[in-house]
């Protein structure tokens, strides 16, 4: 049986614990979504964790996202006034 990139990535990430993918031009994705954009820019994404925008304290965050999810390579990214969701 071969599997493609898409689910190799997945496989990665889930045993290392991230939850998604970062890229500097303030793009991000759930790893059950990987790679909704579809352009070249998805090679410069990196492995994430998930921050649940919903849940966060801090105010005027520049990070809010309108689904409500933020994506970031630093797990301390949002610490302490965030709790990371830790690998499923």
């Amino acid at each position: 049986m071969s599997i493609n990139v898409k689910e190799i990535v997945k496989r990665w990430m889930r045993k290392r614990g991230y939850q998604g993918l970062y890229n500097d031009v303030e793009c991000g994705c759930s790893i059950d979504e990987l790679f909704p954009c579809a352009s070249y820019q998805c090679g410069d994404c990196v492995p994430a964790y998930e921050f649940d925008c919903d849940e966060c304290i801090r105010e005027n965050c520049t990070k809010r996202s309108e689904a409500g999810l933020f994506y970031h390579p630093d797990k301390d990214y949002c610490k302490p006034i965030h709790p990371v969701r830790l690998g499923e």
